[in-house]
């Protein structure tokens, strides 16, 4: 009878060793890290827009000279190297213009405003200074500031995206190193999208007051495209 009670102590015993064995080999500790990266580069190309307009009572001659101002803008500026297909103009907006007049107490029609928009690239952010003054010097009414871009954006975002992998990475094994414990694998890297679009580190400056008198002096920072990514892995 105590020889059977002893070989079942035994058999329990051994089972319960065998359980917490396989406990200790299979217990895995679940880790999720977030990485962020980013990577800043030059601009290299630069996106114009200037706009013609004309006040006038009589239409046509408002369209004739805003035309003949856009073919100007659009000449002019083929001398630069501007990126293919890049060059658009606009159709004509007509709208009509009243002014308050204090005698009769009422708005008055002075005529209609004629507006067309020039829009480019320039793949040389060194000539926007030439070409802001080119396009004064031409005729632009208004010249809205350069949006300035890269060209190799895609090559920049899977930096970006490399480094941000790489931190949560260097995070995990961080986090694994001070618990004492081993990375086991990488379950899954989910990109954080809606992170950061590029953005301009810094602000392009004109110095110059009169574009048709010298070219403006140009001051550009960098474009900065930022990634955020998630990591799931196993530790032991």
């Amino acid at each position: 009878m105590n020889r059977h009670l002893d070989s079942r102590s035994k058999g329990a015993a051994l089972l319960g060793l065998l359980c917490i064995a396989s406990m200790t080999v299979n217990a895995e500790t679940r880790f999720e890290v977030t990485g962020k990266g980013f990577i800043d580069v030059a601009p290299d190309e630069a996106t114009f827009q200037a706009t013609v307009t004309e006040v006038t009572e009589n239409v046509k001659d408002a369209q004739s000279a805003v035309n003949n101002v856009i073919a100007n803008l659009e000449h002019a500026v083929a001398q630069y190297d501007l990126k293919k297909g890049s060059v658009d103009s606009s159709a004509l907006s007509f709208n009509p213009q009243y002014e308050w007049d204090p005698s009769s107490k009422k708005q008055v029609f002075v005529g209609y405003r004629v507006s067309r928009n020039l829009t480019f690239t320039s793949k040389s952010v060194a000539d926007v200074g030439s070409i802001v003054q080119s396009l004064a010097v031409f005729g632009a009414t208004q010249i809205s500031p350069p949006i300035f871009g890269y060209s190799q954006g895609e090559q920049a975002t899977a930096d970006a995206m490399r480094n941000a992998v790489k931190h949560a990475l260097g995070k995990l094994e961080l986090m694994a190193s001070a618990a004492d414990m081993s990375v086991d694998k990488v379950e899954s890297i989910t990109e954080i999208t809606g992170y950061s679009p590029p953005s301009i580190q810094g602000v392009a400056r004109f110095e110059s007051a009169d574009y048709s008198d010298a070219p403006p002096s140009v001051s550009v920072g960098t474009i900065r495209y930022s990634s955020k990514v998630q990591i799931v892995a196993t530790a032991y």
